[in-house]
């Protein structure tokens, strides 16, 4: 059994650092205002499934993330281009104004707060516990599970911090998917693992597993602009709320996860709703 490809390591690394540390280091100083231009540039992490990556068999640029881009560019009627790199070549881009704004949603980590714009979200980070669908236990905390039973993705601040609360003998994968394939086959109990990121592997797969005990609170994101760019700003902000309200991101959040990200559930992905700051 296979399932969509995830970030490797050392990528899945960082981004949990992002959201759970907050450990960058400071960068250079704030670009200036400039007013909205007719064609939109967004930068897209290259390697970020199912949210950013670049599909070398059909030479296209893909994910939910992408596709809300696309979505709001079509709302505003404007053209648009997209590039893609590394998470640092995207952040550089944005610095020397290569592009307009990075089209992922990040962590409102202070670094992150003190050199650029933040924009309004769509969904949140959450770690999830992913069981089994035909698994009625529930386990509310880590030292309920059976550890030897525990699977997660190797090389993260996830595995650190499980280190940390319970030790070591849990299975640490290179791949969420071969984590997730072992739990279907029932050879472990649990995975824990971003909440869309499972969610997308269950819906594309059909795979029997569900999503159940959030394992840690969940973090507020948006898309990253450069500071002083309030016009750009707000134009995102009002963009978001647009499509959200015409049902456009339902749709696709559904078609990559099989339910509206922006609503909450009983157990699942939890939304703040989109207000201003």
């Amino acid at each position: 059994m296979t399932h969509g490809a995830t970030p490797p390591p050392a990528c899945r690394r960082r981004l949990l650092q992002l959201a759970l540390a907050g450990a960058l280091a400071p960068w250079c100083a704030p670009v200036r205002a400039q007013a909205p231009a007719s064609t939109w540039r967004w930068g897209y992490i290259s390697n970020y499934q199912p949210f950013s990556w670049w599909d070398s068999d059909s030479a296209t640029l893909k994910g939910f993330h992408v596709e809300i881009g696309q979505a709001l560019t079509q709302h505003w009627g404007v053209a648009s281009s997209a590039r893609h790199g590394t998470y640092a070549d995207m952040l550089l881009a944005l610095r020397r104004q290569e592009i307009d704004a990075i089209g992922n949603f990040f962590t409102r980590v202070p670094d992150l707060l003190g050199e650029f714009a933040f924009t309004n979200g769509l969904q949140d980070f959450r770690l999830m516990l992913v069981q089994h669908e035909d698994d009625d236990r529930t386990f509310l905390t880590l030292d309920e599970i059976p550890i030897e039973r525990l699977g997660l993705l190797a090389n993260t601040t996830v595995e650190d911090q499980i280190q940390a609360a319970i030790g070591k003998g849990y299975r640490a994968y290179k791949r969420i998917d071969a984590a997730l394939d072992d739990l279907a086959r029932r050879r472990i109990d649990a995975v824990i693992e971003e909440g869309l990121i499972v969610e997308h592997a269950i819906h594309q797969g059909r795979l029997p597993l569900k999503t159940t005990t959030p394992m840690s609170a969940p973090v507020r994101l948006g898309m990253l602009l450069a500071k002083g760019q309030s016009e750009r700003v707000i134009r995102v902000n009002q963009g978001l709320h647009a499509i959200r309200e015409n049902g456009n991101v339902a749709r696709i959040s559904e078609r990559w996860f099989g339910y509206d990200v922006t609503q909450r559930r009983t157990a699942g992905t939890y939304i703040n709703s989109l207000l201003p700051d």
